[in-house]
């Protein structure tokens, strides 16, 4: 039997998804808690956890799915050194999670900072910088588009 709202479809979860990624792209996700999100979505606040069982999993969930963004720099690493474009996909997820995680009280910390060490194992130096440089550079980009957006 379905439960309305609460039906664990592909449909609601993107709903949620989409929901999470707007406000969180408009106010940070400190700033945006799962009641607001679940208004969003057109759902309550049960609803949404039944989907997701914590904040966390859910900024995690949005910051991995959707359309990625075309990033020039990871295209040129990627030139530069192909490694760079089989660890892509693992990069460009940091990054989004990196949007929302960077201090150590925020819900997806643990993850983006283990995700951090598994990509500096993995990626390759290029053109004399460490895959550690590399990776601020990119992130450095995001702040600087995110402020960009806000203007």
């Amino acid at each position: 039997m379905r439960r309305g709202e609460y039906a664990k479809t592909a449909a609601v979860r993107e709903r949620i998804l989409e929901a999470t990624r707007s406000l969180t792209a408009s106010g940070g996700a400190a700033r945006v808690s799962v009641r607001r999100i679940a208004r969003a979505a057109g759902l309550s606040h049960a609803g949404v956890l039944h989907h997701f069982s914590s904040k966390a999993a859910l900024l995690a969930a949005a910051s991995l799915s959707g359309p990625p963004e075309r990033n020039p720099v990871l295209d040129r690493l990627g030139r530069l050194d192909g490694r760079w474009n089989e660890h892509r996909g693992r990069v460009e997820a940091w990054l989004r999670l990196a949007r929302h995680g960077v201090t150590t009280d925020d819900a997806v910390h643990d993850s983006l900072s283990v995700g951090y060490d598994e990509l500096l194992e993995v990626l390759p130096e290029v053109g004399g910088s460490s895959a550690r440089d590399q990776l601020a550079y990119l992130l450095g980009l995001q702040v600087l588009a995110e402020f960009d957006r806000g203007r």
